[in-house]
């Protein structure tokens, strides 16, 4: 049996006297590990066809994310925005696994990670993600991937 290579990213955003208070708006917390990503996509396609994310789903999105990237339950936060927005952090996370996979993938495998990846450009856009890194610059990398979020991104404005 092959070994299936285990991915890690950790980002923290917030103010460092106080990095682990989900509660405070401020905070975004990611973590990435390799997981199973067809069980998230098809939750994060769902979450992306309500208009507006429910505290129950963003608990379930939570409980799915830690799942779907291989942490122990509660290792992922949901953090709030200032909006009020609940947004379960590790679905970045879950998007650099899918835009690996895509980059990788045939076009059957890219189709069924599609959905996926358009769900997760309206929470880079409300986290901030396109202030920092322009859909411009998605588009104009190498990977077709990182171009499928900034042509998605471009569209959605």
């Amino acid at each position: 049996m092959a070994s299936v290579p285990q991915f890690r990213l950790v980002a923290q955003i917030c103010r460092p006297s106080i990095q682990r208070r989900a509660a405070q708006p401020q905070h975004v917390i990611m973590g990435l590990r390799h997981g199973n990503l067809q069980f998230g996509a098809q939750f994060v396609q769902k979450i992306h066809t309500k208009d507006e994310a429910t505290d129950s789903t963003a608990s379930e999105l939570h409980k799915i994310n830690n799942q779907t990237l291989g942490a122990a339950a509660g290792s992922f936060p949901v953090v709030t925005l200032p909006n009020g927005d609940k947004l379960p952090t590790g679905t970045v996370g879950a998007l650099l696994v899918n835009i690996k996979a895509y980059d990788k993938g045939n076009e059957q495998e890219r189709q069924a990670l599609e959905p996926a990846i358009r769900a997760a450009v309206p929470v880079l856009r409300k986290v901030g993600m396109f202030d920092l890194f322009p859909p411009e610059e998605w588009v104009e990398g190498g990977s077709p991937g990182r171009a499928l979020v900034g042509t998605l991104a471009l569209s959605e404005k």
